[in-house]
């Protein structure tokens, strides 16, 4: 859903909050590492992936389609040699797809908080409080990542993402035998993009964005679990909790070594730490520190999350 909004994969210009300079930032694309430039690209990476639909070529899927019960709909889009060539016919297979996903069943804006904007419907107390904690940078501070125009009431500005890419350091999903395993291999996230050194500018430094995943839009996120990019929680409740309190709390989230210590950013290698954000609301407190947002803020902010589900009307 909301996954046409994303720009295509490139780097965009970005201030430094501390430095007043200007950088270049990777942002855009599909998937949560970007691996996918655009929609095109993002329909062939599941039908090819061996651990999703395993299809064994483009030629194959185009056969299946030819073969299938939407072969008169495609040669009446498309003309009757459609499947001719395979190569060409796969990429108008993709074209449609990627005109479904970018048709208004996949962006309905049809959630109360787009009623709320609209002035169609009115926020409980709990989640007013919650948009306003969601919006405050020394509280919540979600609208660094999760973007929207402050000044504006039009749904579509709304979309709770800048597109960007942000290093979390999620706990290991243990659930996922492969990462159970002791010399697992981590999910690095948008380094492991391929070519993405050759797409970077020149001063890009590709291991700088080991751990990093895009921030994904929030706009139905009360449904669409498990969270991170790893799926490491069920509930979206533990997911603000963590962010709120995953340096005050570490051993709250991450497993322990034998002298008791927390293992922090246990799904990252040591290296790729460094890269992990811990200077930005509200992920820049210390053990000794209290979180940004107290037990009940936190409901708060999940209660206005969960306007943001997409609902069908009468």
């Amino acid at each position: 859903m909301y996954a046409s909004f994303a720009p295509p994969f490139g780097f965009i210009d970005d201030k430094d909050e501390e430095t007043g300079e200007i950088e270049k930032i990777p942002a855009g694309g599909q998937f949560l590492d970007g691996r996918a430039r655009d929609l095109l690209a993002q329909v062939e990476g599941p039908m090819l992936d061996p651990l999703e639909m395993n299809a064994p070529s483009k030629r194959f899927i185009v056969e299946m389609v030819r073969d299938g019960s939407y072969a008169d709909l495609v040669r009446e889009v498309y003309g009757e040699k459609v499947f001719a060539d395979p190569d060409a016919a796969f990429e108008k297979l993709a074209q449609a797809v990627v005109a479904f996903e970018a048709s208004a069943r996949f962006h309905p804006f049809a959630s109360k908080f787009d009623d709320y904007l609209r002035g169609e419907a009115q926020l409980t107390a709990l989640e007013k409080k919650g948009f306003e904690l969601f919006k405050d940078p020394k509280k919540g501070n979600c609208l660094a990542c999760h973007a929207g125009k402050e000044d504006s009431r039009t749904p579509q500005d709304w979309l709770f993402t800048d597109f960007t890419y942000d290093a979390l350091g999620g706990p290991k999903n243990m659930a996922i035998p492969s990462a159970a395993k002791p010399d697992s291999t981590p999910d690095l996230g948008l380094c492991a993009r391929k070519g993405l050194a050759e797409v970077a500018p020149a001063d890009f430094k590709v291991e700088s964005v080991c751990g990093a995943f895009k921030a994904p839009t929030l706009r139905n996120i009360a449904v669409t679990g498990p969270y991170l990019h790893n799926g490491v929680f069920d509930k979206l409740r533990d997911v603000v909790a963590f962010y709120a309190t995953r340096d005050t709390d570490p051993g709250h989230w991450y497993p322990k070594d034998k002298r008791g210590k927390p293992e922090k950013f246990d799904d990252l290698p040591i290296a790729a730490h460094e890269n992990v954000n811990v200077k930005e609301v509200p992920y820049d407190r210390k053990p000794e520190k209290k979180p940004r947002l107290t037990e009940k803020e936190i409901d708060a902010i999940v209660a206005f999350l969960e306007t943001l589900t997409d609902r069908t009307k009468p």
